[in-house]
């Protein structure tokens, strides 16, 4: 099996709705086997306080919450755009694409991916001088890459076709940082597009490479707002998202860790 699906396939394991699926298995079977009958109510019990604990608003942002305020959004205020350093690249990460060919190119992206198209849209406007690169392989049942979708959206909102470079092999952030390597000088200042869950990891990547790209976060998950509501103790599909989110970028992190990739 290709070594990158492999580790896609274990990773998953470890999200939550499979992690709590697993669990719960693995009681149900103890049950029937009769044979640690305390363990099995455990894994069981687990298994739905676990699922329940992640789908609430404060859990699932008590984990994702410190990653997506690591760095601030880049270049928002009218002062920090009237003395705006000369920038050479931006640099707008891939996240992923929804297949079918017979959709206008934006509504073939992903919320992460489009939130990112949008966002180097914005700088780029800014920075008028500044090239673009999208990078991004093509996600499976797609025959575009994530990159060229991103491209075609940039355009269709008033990039020029010209500016940009589409980086359309990388299969994931550790190859979109090399590869990027080989296409900027070292000595050029560029900003590095992505979201904020993702914008830590993906900074150190790409200063491993020999960069030092200024981060823009973008797509931010939490609310900023403390005050409580009765909406913060109703499970919902969105909060187990963040949860699954934050548990998969501690997760790269370890691995790039333990690769020396950052």
């Amino acid at each position: 099996m290709d070594p990158f699906i492999l580790k896609k396939l274990v990773s998953r394991l470890f999200f939550p709705v499979p992690l709590c699926l697993e669990l719960l298995i693995l009681g149900i079977i103890l049950m029937l086997a009769r044979r640690a009958r305390k363990t099995a109510l455990f894994l069981v019990g687990s298994s739905g306080g676990l699922l329940l604990l992640l789908s609430l608003e404060g859990p699932s942002c008590l984990l994702l919450h410190p990653l997506e305020t690591m760095y601030p959004p880049a270049f928002t205020s009218p002062a920090s755009c009237e003395t705006r350093p000369r920038i050479d690249w931006i640099v707008v990460l891939g996240g992923g694409t929804v297949p079918a060919l017979d959709r206008p190119p934006h509504t073939r992206l992903e919320t992460n991916s489009l939130s990112r198209v949008i966002e180097g849209v914005r700088l780029a406007r800014i920075f008028p001088e500044a090239r673009m690169v999208f990078t991004g392989a093509g996600t499976p049942g797609d025959t575009d890459s994530t990159a060229g979708i991103m491209a075609q959206t940039a355009v269709s909102l008033g990039v020029a076709s010209s500016r940009i470079t589409i980086v359309g092999q990388a299969m994931d952030t550790p190859d979109e940082a090399r590869l990027c390597s080989r296409l900027i000088p070292a000595n050029q200042r560029l900003i590095l597009v992505t979201s904020a869950s993702h914008i830590h990891r993906a900074l150190r990547l790409f200063l491993k490479q020999g960069l030092c790209p200024i981060p823009a976060p973008t797509s931010f998950q939490c609310p900023t707002s403390s005050s409580l509501s009765y909406l913060d103790f109703i499970p919902s599909a969105s909060n187990l998202k963040r949860s699954e989110r934050a548990i998969y970028e501690y997760m790269g992190l370890m691995w790039s860790s333990l690769r020396g990739l950052i």
